[in-house]
């Protein structure tokens, strides 16, 4: 996303209306025809009869029921979708049919902002039987896709299963988007369900943007869920498109229609224990009225329902992670926020700022993750004076230029979240690299009582929840854990901090460090460390002229296994700006590190920050 967030039409436009804003029905808007005797210019991800961009979609009876979306080309007016019922690899039985909903709508191609025509459908097949893998195609005589297969959701609850929870892809859809992506299903092959938070891509007028994000997810699109909410880029207030959400968005994206009367693509789904919920800030700030019709739809949704566990999605965080323009989402969070503490939902989604940050307001209360999967990165709000604790919020784990994704496993009473790193930026605040858990915590609701615990582990080896032990912001988090299957029993506590761990022997002097280099690109500082044994480790930066001026965001982390460590220092705003008119200053790092069994160690050096 840009660094723009929706902002007003400009005076003489209208002004977009939500009622305008509906869910996707049949329509008609005609086609624009190409310029006469003029060579059409090739163009990306054109529609043809055969079905395209096949997506799967929730329903509010995942035991009985599956929603497919798909596009064709114009001149295709019909088509249905067929299942039929596998058994040891083989299809058996009748197939079951069901028509689709068509709708007509022009979509803009990427080269010379030519416009060409393609229909949208979508097709609910019912009548299944639970925890049954199925067959299916979609299309028409014209074309169909190739037959694929899903199954459909068991309905005993205690059985474990896993999802995935991604943050805006935006940018480097073409490129990075599908690394990124690919690797959070290759850690996690067997998800039911993909929870998107907004932003899937950053042109909503250009089609390009549209077919990579598809192709990025390859197969996956097909054969896994799919709930995504809109963010700020997929909306559009171009004079003579104003409703682009509703025509390019939500043509895309077939959801239940239950969700708020003035909300774009809110919807409310109950998969196996969990209830999901999607909420649309992609207005949020100027459209009041949408934002309090959909608060009193959440109201509802969040008082009438037996599952177990709560996730709510929506795009910009009730805490804001990132040090941007504007910095705090406070419409957002007058509407949702005490809803969400009164009700006590178990997990708020969102993204957005383009950083990680996880918190939360009420201990053993809702947990608060913001997080992002694609390149484009903002800096972080320093610790100890930042939207959360502004707001009497407390961030527990934040990272910096470091993309994740969310690996999230329900095993009956208890919900295991690991945020693992898909990508890191230059200047990444994390010492752990690409593959490695950045973050972990456990929801664990066993005996009527609720506890957030730190650590745990769903993606990074068999998945494991955290035992009762350290509270939040008191341990480290993301420690590795003993194997245990999936739903399997569970072992005695492990890991620095856990009940009854044993403090690690000193290997070698606590604290060792080897060298500094500067990363001129942003006047960030990487400091290479060596540790002896786990600890604690705090990390400051003076101006060597001016010792009272803090010049870099101060650092303070849990080192949880002896060996070597970058540490990433981030320079202040002020120091920015000092570094853009003198290209390097000069501070006084002090490295301060308390081993688990031995004598605290502080080393000081002089270094320069540069900035070219």
């Amino acid at each position: 996303m840009s660094t723009l967030r929706p902002v007003l039409p400009t005076p003489g436009r209208p002004r977009p209306r939500s009622g305008r804003l509906v869910a996707l029905a049949v329509v008609s808007v005609g086609v624009l025809p190409g310029v006469a005797g003029a060579a059409e210019p090739e163009l990306p991800y054109r529609a043809t009869p055969v079905p395209d961009r096949v997506v799967m979609s929730p329903t509010t009876t995942p035991e009985r029921s599956q929603t497919f979306g798909w596009r064709t080309d114009g001149e295709t007016a019909t088509g249905r979708a067929e299942a039929q019922r596998m058994e040891g690899g083989a299809a058996v039985g009748p197939v079951i049919a069901a028509d689709a909903t068509t709708a007509d709508r022009r979509t803009v191609g990427h080269e010379g902002g030519r416009d060409y025509a393609v229909r949208h459908h979508r097709a609910k097949v019912a009548g299944l039987d639970p925890g049954v893998t199925y067959r299916y195609r979609v299309g028409s005589d014209a074309g169909w896709s190739p037959w694929r297969t899903f199954t459909t959701a068991d309905p005993d609850p205690e059985k474990p299963w896993r999802w995935l929870a991604v943050g805006d892809a935006q940018n480097g859809l073409d490129d990075r988007w599908p690394v990124n992506m690919g690797r959070a299903l290759a850690a996690v092959p067997d998800a039911a369900l993909v929870v998107h938070a907004g932003d899937q891509i950053n042109r909503p007028t250009f089609d390009k943007d549209w077919g990579d994000w598809f192709a990025g997810l390859g197969e996956a699109a097909a054969t896994k869920n799919h709930l995504t909410v809109p963010g700020n880029h997929e909306y559009s207030y171009d004079a003579d498109s104003i409703d682009l959400l509703g025509s390019n968005y939500l043509a895309h994206f077939p959801v239940e229609p239950n969700g708020a009367t003035l909300g774009r693509n809110t919807t409310v789904v109950d998969h196996r224990g969990v209830r999901f919920i999607t909420l649309d800030t992609g207005l949020a700030g100027i459209d009041a009225i949408a934002l309090a019709n959909q608060r009193a739809w959440l109201a509802r949704q969040l008082e009438d329902h037996r599952q177990r566990f709560t996730v709510v999605t929506f795009h910009f965080p009730v805490y804001t992670a990132a040090d941007r323009f504007p910095s705090d989402n406070p419409a957002v969070r007058g509407a949702f926020g005490d809803l969400l503490e009164r009700h006590d939902v178990d997990l708020v989604l969102n993204g957005h700022d383009h950083t990680y940050a996880r918190g939360f307001k009420t201990r053993n209360g809702p947990t608060y993750v913001v997080s992002v999967l694609g390149p484009k990165y903002y800096d972080q709000q320093p610790d100890g004076r930042n939207t959360w604790t502004a707001n009497g919020a407390t961030r527990v784990v934040a990272a910096a230029e470091t993309s994740t994704f969310g690996a999230i496993c329900m095993l009956g009473d208890r919900l295991v979240f690991e945020s693992v790193i898909a990508a890191k930026g230059e200047a990444s605040t994390t010492v752990r690299e690409v593959g490695e858990p950045l973050d972990a915590f456990t929801i664990d609701k066993r005996g009527g009582r609720k506890q957030v615990l730190e650590g745990g582990r769903c993606a990074t080896g068999d998945p494991r929840p955290a035992e009762p032990g350290p509270a939040p912001g008191d341990a480290p988090v993301g420690d590795p854990a003993p194997s245990t299957p999936l739903g399997g029993p569970v072992g005695p506590p492990s890991g620095p901090g856990a009940s009854g761990a044993m403090p690690s022997r000193l290997r070698g002097p606590a604290l060792r460090w080897r060298g500094t280099t500067a990363v001129p690109r942003s006047g960030a500082l990487r400091l290479r460390l060596t540790f002896g044994a786990p600890g604690r480790l705090t990390v400051t930066a003076a101006d060597r002229r001016r010792p009272g001026r803090r010049v870099t965001a101060t650092v303070r982390r849990t080192v949880t296994r002896a060996g070597a460590r970058t540490v990433v220092l981030r320079p202040t705003a002020a120091a920015r700006a000092t570094l853009r008119r003198t290209g390097r200053l000069p501070a006084r790092v002090t490295v301060s590190f308390r081993p688990e069994n031995g004598p605290a160690r502080t080393v000081r050096r002089t270094v320069r920050l540069r900035l070219r």
